[in-house]
């Protein structure tokens, strides 16, 4: 039996939804804002590319800005 690869492209579209959200507004007018920005379009060129490896290391960078904002 095979295991479908988890559905890079709606991960990343969940994790962008959730900085825009609750992470960005938590870092606004800072540095780390900018950075997080940054990662953003690059999660967004990793889609469009569909280079799954790309795709991956957007999501990782996403994740971790996540794990920096404890939401309610």
């Amino acid at each position: 039996m095979t295991h479908d690869p988890p559905d890079l492209e709606q991960m990343l579209s969940e994790h962008m939804t959730r900085i825009r959200k609750d992470v960005l507004p938590f870092w606004a007018g800072t540095q780390t804002a900018s950075m997080i920005s940054d990662a953003l379009d690059d999660a967004v060129d990793a889609i469009i590319s569909g280079d799954d490896a790309s795709m991956r290391d957007a999501l990782t960078t996403l994740q971790r800005y996540c794990s920096t904002v404890k939401t309610k």
